[in-house]
């Protein structure tokens, strides 16, 4: 069994204002495989605020794309390295067969991430132009240079 006393705000463990906690409960056995804290209302509200100040003045908005698509392969990584305690964790909360949450929650996350990692890298990213409906998709290469604006859907 497993326990997690403290919740993950703001990219730190904190701990939670109520000492309550639920049981997570095997829905294939129905034993109880883990523990973790309810929170409370106060702590809905530090993590929106944290969600906020992270949206609004964290390092994201002023990353360029190819630190972007690092980040994203970076995450894509630390997946694969803990890839076991997830599939554990996943497999006895969720009920999942083991080898649906080893593609489902493991393979193609990683997937999903290295291809938009890749897709930030090739120069072929949707934009949207500012106050247009439409997204903008540009590449560039050292022959030429396109541009083509998609209707709104």
């Amino acid at each position: 069994m497993w326990t997690r006393d403290r919740l993950f705000v703001g990219g730190k463990w904190v701990t939670p204002t109520t000492a309550e906690t639920l049981e997570v409960i095997s829905p294939s056995t129905e034993h109880v495989v883990g523990r973790v804290p309810a929170g409370g209302a106060a702590d809905v509200d530090h993590a929106v605020e944290a969600a906020r100040a992270a949206f609004d003045t964290g390092p994201w908005p002023r990353l360029s794309p190819d630190e972007r698509a690092g980040a994203l392969e970076r995450i894509a990584d630390l997946l694969a390295q803990r890839a076991a305690e997830i599939t554990e964790v996943i497999t006895s909360s969720a009920g999942f067969p083991i080898t649906q949450t080893r593609l489902a929650q493991i393979a193609l996350p990683q997937a999903f991430l290295r291809y938009y990692a890749g897709l930030i890298r090739s120069g072929l990213v949707p934009r949207r132009a500012s106050g247009s409906p439409r997204a903008v998709h540009n590449r560039s290469s050292r022959v030429s240079w396109s541009s083509a604006a998609t209707p709104p859907r």
